[in-house]
C-alpha cells in the first residue's frame, strides 16, 4: 500500500515520465501479498446482533447513570446510533446525511430511509423499511 502511494505521488510529481516498471513492480507485490490472511480478523468482528445490544444496553443503562439532562440525551443519542447502524449498515457519509423529510421518511405506522445513488457505493438509489426493533 506505501509503494502504491508513493507511486501516485511520483506519477502526479513527473507526469512525463514512464513509471511502468515501477507498476509492474507494484502489481508483482500486490500480487504476492494475496488477499491477507483471514485469521487476523478473528475475535475482531462482531456480529450485528453484539452490536445491537451494545448500542441499546449503553443507551439504556448508560444514560440513567448521566449526571446531566444533557448528557443523558448524548448517550442516547450515540447508544441509539450503533443499533440504528448495527441493523441498517451504510456509509457514514449516507448516514450523517439523513434528514428528515428528505431521505427519512415517517408515518404513524412506520419509517423509511431513502437514499439516492449518489450516496451509495453501487450508484443505485436505496430504500429500506427502518425494523421495528428501532421504532420503540
Amino acid at each position: 500500500m506505501f509503494v502504491g502511494g508513493v507511486l501516485r505521488v511520483l506519477g502526479a510529481a513527473a507526469p512525463e515520465l514512464d513509471w511502468s516498471g515501477q507498476k509492474k513492480i507494484l502489481a508483482a507485490l500486490k500480487r504476492d501479498a494475496g488477499r491477507g490472511d483471514p485469521a487476523r480478523k478473528q475475535g475482531r468482528i462482531l456480529s450485528s446482533a453484539v452490536l445491537f445490544q451494545t448500542g441499546l444496553d449503553y443507551a439504556m443503562k448508560t444514560a440513567d447513570a448521566a449526571s446531566t439532562q444533557l448528557q443523558t440525551i448524548k448517550i442516547l443519542r450515540d447508544g441509539s446510533m450503533v443499533a440504528f447502524l448495527a441493523l441498517l449498515p451504510m456509509r457514514r457519509r449516507a448516514f450523517a446525511t439523513l434528514e428528515l423529510g428528505a431521505s427519512v421518511q415517517v408515518t404513524l405506522t412506520a419509517m423509511q430511509i431513502t437514499l439516492s445513488g449518489d450516496m451509495i457505493k453501487t450508484g443505485q438509489p436505496w430504500e429500506a423499511p427502518v425494523p421495528e426493533l428501532l421504532l420503540v
